[in-house]
């Protein structure tokens, strides 16, 4: 029987995640916990239509204030076409680790020192304002920003045996589209659709 979550793919895997930084019951440690592994007997599921009635779109601009003024701002709802949106919000999320805290000392330049003085997890506002590079995190603020936007999204556990990455999918013009949020791609068929 395989574990729950990310757990139990790999040795090493597990060894990370016993080490993770994020602290028990956060929303960063419940995502790796809850994650379903794709598989042939889950892929279906995986690539069906979201249930659109869950993301609750109508209530997230008015409760994510911050999220919805950097969609705003980005002038990304004017955009007509649904994969331009999501490479601007992608352009936006590369960008945290370079603008934040504060775009003359930016995380990219060494605002923290070391690793302890980072604050780990915390809210996609909380996130944004630390400038984080941290994939997992980066990957929440894309769907974040991409669900204010009225795009349903989800985030993607990508693991090799001995190495791992956080992306981010979304479903646009009925399919599900791959986004590095950190290196800002946009993945499409090799016919450019």
């Amino acid at each position: 029987m395989t574990e729950p979550g990310c757990w139990g793919f790999s040795p090493q895997l597990d060894e990370l995640l016993g080490h993770r930084v994020y602290q028990p019951q956060t929303v960063d440690a419940v995502l790796q916990d809850v994650a379903v592994r794709l598989t042939p007997d889950t892929a279906s599921a995986w690539s069906a239509p979201p249930a659109f009635g869950d993301y609750q779109f109508e209530q997230l601009r008015s409760r994510r204030l911050l999220l919805t003024a950097i969609v705003d701002r980005l002038a990304i709802l004017t955009n007509p076409n649904s994969y331009d949106r999501l490479q601007q919000i992608a352009n936006f999320t590369a960008s945290i680790e370079h603008k934040f805290p504060s775009p003359d000392w930016p995380a990219a330049k060494g605002f923290y020192s070391s690793p302890d003085d980072f604050a780990w997890g915390g809210s996609e506002e909380q996130v944004i304002a630390k400038g984080s590079d941290w994939c997992a995190e980066v990957a929440r603020v894309y769907c974040g920003l991409t669900q204010v936007c009225g795009i349903p999204s989800r985030i993607v556990y990508t693991y090799s045996r001995d190495d791992g990455h956080v992306i981010s999918e979304c479903f646009v013009d009925s399919e599900w589209v791959l986004v590095d949020p950190l290196s800002s791609k946009v993945y499409r068929d090799s016919a450019g659709e």
